[in-house]
């Protein structure tokens, strides 16, 4: 089978999509060289980083990735976020749906241009053969906010790539390590700064909480350093007394997963998606109760049993997680159409 990947999102690490794209066409690279399996995978990325924005972008995933898939006679398309082409394709389609925030928090949409491609990108999901998503949370809020039927979407969880595990893993000797060097116990967010993530709040937290924990830091760690230096990043886990996320909502959360797998306790905003993916791992709080927020935050603090409990706790439930499984349960959804399906293609909605 050749399979068609469209890869807008590889050459942007620090993004979710571009996690799970690199992981995916990592994890299928060493899955197709060290078996029988006769597949190939065709990958479309934009010829610089200009083409991932603005109208470069819409042409991109409207007009030449389908034309290089179409002209390389891929059997099947793969688009790992939500831009699969306003028409119907000659092979089958799978799109993954990541989450539908841009679709029910209107601050996505910067000016018409932006919002008119939410309301096609929304729409274009009809078009695909299958959607993939990445938790029972999302699946339901696709079915609700999209309207595409149960039978139609498969939910795959992401992965965690092998370094968050990885317990010897350390700054190399000699080069400047804020963790290694930090004198000072430090509860760690890492993520992005959309208003959604209520980093604000987060702050407004540490700021009661020192009164009762002077010592303490809160590292906050963006998109920059993600993308640099995931070593590093993996120190930061590892030394963290503590892992924080006031996130209101979220598709995933693949943050909280890789402090899951680092062994670091999480405290993480009381949502359906959390609950569903890290229930048994993670000490959960009310962002909007900011003085029983704090109060959870200070006890766990304080107690040493508590905090490798949690940790234990955490890196159990991480390592039910991994790429590989990814790949390959997407290689049964893509093994799962027939031929008859592959040589007639669905009508347009």
């Amino acid at each position: 089978m050749k399979i068609g990947f469209q890869g807008r999102f590889l050459d942007l690490p620090f993004t979710g999509i571009g996690q799970y794209s690199a992981a995916l066409v990592r994890e299928f690279g060493t899955m197709f060289s060290a078996s029988s399996l006769r597949h190939e995978l065709c990958i479309c990325k934009p010829e610089s980083s200009v083409a991932g924005k603005g109208f470069q972008r819409h042409v991109f995933e409207q007009h030449t990735a389908p034309k290089f898939f179409t002209k390389s006679s891929v059997d099947l398309i793969h688009f790992p976020y939500s831009a699969h082409p306003w028409r119907v394709m000659k092979v089958p389609t799978v799109v993954t749906v990541h989450d539908v925030i841009p679709w029910i928090f209107s601050n996505y949409s910067n000016g018409i241009l932006s919002h008119m491609a939410h309301v096609f990108s929304k729409r274009s999901v009809h078009y695909a053969s299958r959607i993939v998503t990445v938790s029972e949370f999302s699946k339901n809020e696709i079915m609700r906010v999209v309207g595409i039927p149960e039978e139609k979407i498969s939910v795959i969880h992401n992965g965690c790539n092998e370094i968050f595990f990885d317990r010897s893993s350390e700054c190399p000797a000699g080069e400047e390590c804020f963790e290694r060097e930090c004198e000072r116990p430090y509860m760690l967010y890492v993520g992005g700064y959309d208003t959604r993530k209520r980093v604000a709040r987060l702050e407004e937290a540490f700021e009661l909480f020192l009164k009762e924990c002077p010592d303490a830091l809160l590292v906050l760690v963006g998109k920059t350093h993600m993308a640099n230096d995931e070593k590093k990043l993996a120190c930061l886990y590892r030394h963290a007394r503590m892992f924080v996320h006031f996130s209101e909502y979220e598709g995933f959360n693949i943050p909280v997963l890789e402090a899951c797998a680092s062994g670091t306790p999480v405290v993480i905003s009381d949502i359906p998606v959390h609950r569903e993916l890290f229930g048994e791992a993670a000490m959960f709080v009310q962002p909007d109760d900011l003085a029983a927020t704090v109060s959870k935050m200070v006890s766990l603090w304080k107690q040493p049993a508590s905090l490798a409990s949690f940790g234990e706790k955490s890196r159990r439930v991480a390592t039910q997680f991994s790429w590989k499984k990814c790949a390959e349960e997407h290689l049964k959804v893509y093994e799962s159409f027939p031929q008859s399906y592959i040589l007639h293609p669905q009508s347009s909605p």
